[in-house]
């Protein structure tokens, strides 16, 4: 260790080969001693052996401080200033501390090469998002513990918890329960959505489109039906005019429509039906006595007919299986022209184009190796079969035909009756007071 003050005075031969020995021992060990050298140059560096391991510094420019650089252990490992070294800022805030307008810390090896296309990138770009970049064609690794916890392959899957591997999963999890959302089935692939309580799913939504929530179960299909807990469907159809409908299924009446509800507004229920009706003075304009009732009821009366209902009667098979007391529509329009309104209905004609099943289609996704931290390959890598499409029935279409039937307006009916049994009262009367 020696310093200097690099000033070669005028001496006899042995005193300045003296000097100049101790001035080229100044620079071979780099000014080192405890204290500053005693006379100091801008841009001179100084070893300084007071702190341990010591501490390589710089004069600056204006020769009127020291800029501490780096310190070297005994190993020969750096150990920058202070633990710490900033490039771009003179005040770094961790061990390595980037600053620019964008900051990248870039790793290659003879493996990626070290073009502007390899390797690994990590940083944030001028506007503060954050990158970490593979531009490998290869697999990012997230470990915890010395195990596995998330694997991104080069195609953007995901493997995750529970050892699920998705097409762009996306994993919520709150200790052993999560929602876990993808773009293709996980779980053997039988879902889609799944929340997971530790031991089961309790929500899920199929790639066939059903959805289970809890105790219930809601099914909507490619032709526009929803099926509850398999136990009610609402499908769309039309009629050959094109009167749009909604028809209501029950598992209950052995899948036959119960119900049907029109673009128009009206509905036809095949049971019995508990409405009210608008009878407020204050919507009704142009009141006026009715006419006379009796004779239409007498007339109807003498229409009345006992039936057994067809199997192809909108009816649901309680009611086919009794046997009927009733007017019959087409009758009783001949007596009252308003008392029987036509329903509308449709059914399946000749076939227009038969049903198409697609099939499934999947495809061979590399499931990465899993190593250890030391390289050593635990797990080799294989493939696998992914879904990329599920299988698709399209049903078969049909021409609608036409099957509009009559029924008969019961709350005009009850009206008439009202009528006759005031005229009826009214002659009792009259014979009574005779």
């Amino acid at each position: 260790m020696s310093q200097h003050d690099y000033n070669l005075a005028n001496a006899s031969g042995a005193s300045f080969r003296a000097d100049l020995n101790n001035a080229l021992s100044a620079i071979v060990s780099i000014n080192s001693g405890s204290s500053s050298p005693g006379t100091t140059f801008a841009g001179q560096v100084w070893e300084d052996t007071s702190t341990t391991p010591s501490t390589y510094k710089l004069r600056n420019a204006a020769n009127s401080a020291w800029i501490s650089l780096v310190q070297f252990s005994a190993a020969g490992a750096p150990a920058f200033s202070a633990e710490k070294l900033g490039i771009g800022t003179s005040s770094p805030d961790f061990g390595l501390h980037l600053h620019s307008s964008s900051s990248y810390l870039k790793i290659s090896n003879s493996g990626t090469g070290e073009g502007g296309s390899d390797g690994l990138l990590f940083g944030i770009d001028g506007t503060g998002n954050a990158d970490i970049w593979n531009y490998e064609n290869k697999f990012i690794r997230f470990a915890t513990n010395n195990t596995v916890r998330v694997t991104i392959s080069s195609a953007g899957n995901v493997t995750a918890v529970n050892n699920i591997i998705t097409n762009a999963t996306l994993a919520a999890t709150n200790g052993s329960n999560f929602v876990n959302i993808s773009a293709v089935p996980f779980d053997s692939g039988s879902k889609v959505y799944g929340y997971w309580n530790g031991s089961s799913y309790t929500s899920s939504i199929s790639p066939t489109g059903s959805a289970n929530f809890g105790n219930g179960t809601i099914q909507f299909g490619s032709t526009g039906a929803a099926l509850f807990s398999g136990l009610l469907t609402v499908s769309t159809s039309a009629s050959s005019a094109g009167t749009n409908l909604q028809e209501w299924r029950s598992a209950y009446n052995s899948g036959n429509i119960v119900a049907r509800i029109f673009a128009s507004g009206g509905a036809v229920f095949n049971g019995a039906v508990t409405a009210s009706n608008i009878s407020d003075i204050r919507f009704k304009e142009n009141l006026a006595d009715a006419k006379p009732q009796l004779s239409d009821v007498v007339a109807l009366g003498s229409q009345l007919k006992n039936w057994d209902w067809k199997d192809d009667a909108p009816l649901s098979a309680e009611l086919r299986a009794k046997r009927f007391l009733g007017l019959v529509a087409q009758e009783a329009v001949k007596v009252c022209p308003d008392i029987a309104y036509d329903v509308p209905n449709t059914k399946d004609g000749k076939e227009l184009t038969p049903e198409v099943v697609t099939p499934a289609v999947y495809k061979d996704e590399i499931v990465p190796a899993v190593v250890d931290k030391n390289g050593v390959i635990i797990e080799a890598e294989t493939t696998k079969k992914v879904l990329v499409t599920s299988e698709k029935t399209t049903p078969a279409t049909y021409e609608q035909l036409d099957d509009s039937y009559k029924a008969i307006n019961h709350d005009i009916l009850v009206m008439k009756l009202l009528g006759a049994v005031a005229e009826l009262t009214a002659k009792v009367e009259a014979l009574e007071k005779a």
